[in-house]
C-alpha cells in the first residue's frame, strides 16, 4: 500500500486502489477484495477500510452493490464546456447505452421571473418539459426545462415520440425534428449542489449526494430566448472541463 509520511491509512489505501485501477490490474466491473481480505492483507481495522471504500466512491473509482460487493466503476464522463454535445452522442461516446424518460408534461402562466427570461409577458403560458437520461440503465442526468407555449408543445411531442423509440435525447435535440430553428447561443451557469427532494428521487441517489447543477438560457442566433433549463448531473459520473488559448 502507498505510503506517505502524515497521510490517514483510509487516505493510503485509497491511493492503493487507485493504483490498481490506473495499472488496469482491477478492471471495470471486476469485484475487488472483500473488507475482510482487506483488513488481513493491511492489517487496518473494517472501520478504515470502510471509510477508504466510501471515499473511492465519491471519486468514483468504485461501486458498492448492497448484498454483492464492491465493483470497479465505470470512469467519469468528462464533458468539453467549449461545445455542446448531445446527450445520446455523449453516453455513447462512452461506451453506454442512452435512453431518456419524459417524465412530466405541464402548461401553466408564466410568473414574472420566467417571463422575464423568457422575453414574454407574464401570465403568457409556458410548457414545463421534465427529462431524466438514462445511461446503461441507470439514470445520470435531470433536465428541467421551460418554454414558451407554442414551442413547449411541438419539443413535447418529438420528445414523446422518441421515448417511444428508446432514444437517447436531450432537449437541445428536440428543435430540429420538430421542425425549429435550433438555438444559436446559450449562457450557462456551473454550480455544485446536492441532491435532494425530486431530483434525488429521479436520479435514484440518497439526499445530500453531490450534483452539479447546470442553468442555462438558449437563445436564437439574435438573442432571442427559446428555453430556461436547469440540468442536474450525477456528481460521481461526470466531470466537467474547458481547454482555453493562452
Amino acid at each position: 500500500m502507498p505510503s506517505v509520511l502524515g497521510q490517514p491509512l483510509y487516505k493510503q489505501l485509497v491511493a492503493y486502489f487507485k493504483e490498481k485501477i490506473q495499472s488496469g490490474e482491477w478492471a471495470v466491473g471486476e469485484q475487488i477484495p472483500s473488507e475482510r481480505e482487506l483488513c488481513k492483507q493491511f492489517d487496518v481495522s473494517r472501520i478504515t477500510v470502510r471509510q477508504a471504500i466510501a471515499e473511492a466512491e465519491k471519486e468514483g473509482l468504485l461501486h458498492a452493490v448492497q448484498g454483492k460487493g464492491t465493483f470497479v466503476a465505470k470512469p467519469k464522463i468528462h464533458q468539453e464546456l467549449h461545445q455542446i454535445t448531445s446527450f445520446k452522442e455523449t453516453m455513447t461516446m462512452w461506451g453506454m447505452v442512452p435512453r431518456t424518460k419524459v417524465v412530466r408534461i405541464e402548461s401553466e402562466p408564466a410568473n414574472l421571473t420566467l417571463a422575464s427570461v423568457l422575453g414574454i409577458t407574464e401570465g403568457e403560458p409556458v410548457v414545463h418539459l421534465e427529462l431524466v437520461g438514462y445511461g446503461d440503465q441507470l439514470p445520470m442526468v435531470v433536465y428541467q426545462s421551460t418554454f414558451p407555449h407554442r414551442t413547449g408543445m411541438l419539443l413535447a411531442e418529438e420528445a414523446k415520440k422518441l421515448e417511444a423509440a428508446g432514444e437517447g435525447f436531450s432537449t437541445f435535440d428536440l428543435y430540429e425534428k420538430a421542425g425549429l430553428e435550433r438555438p444559436g447561443m446559450v449562457k450557462q451557469t456551473y454550480e455544485v449542489g446536492a441532491a435532494a427532494g425530486r431530483v434525488a428521487e429521479l436520479l435514484q441517489l440518497p439526499e445530500g449526494q453531490p450534483l452539479f447543477q447546470v442553468t442555462s438560457i438558449f437563445s436564437s442566433a439574435t438573442e432571442q430566448p427559446m428555453e430556461f433549463r436547469t440540468a442536474y448531473y450525477r456528481g460521481d459520473k461526470y466531470k466537467f472541463y474547458i481547454t482555453r488559448r493562452l
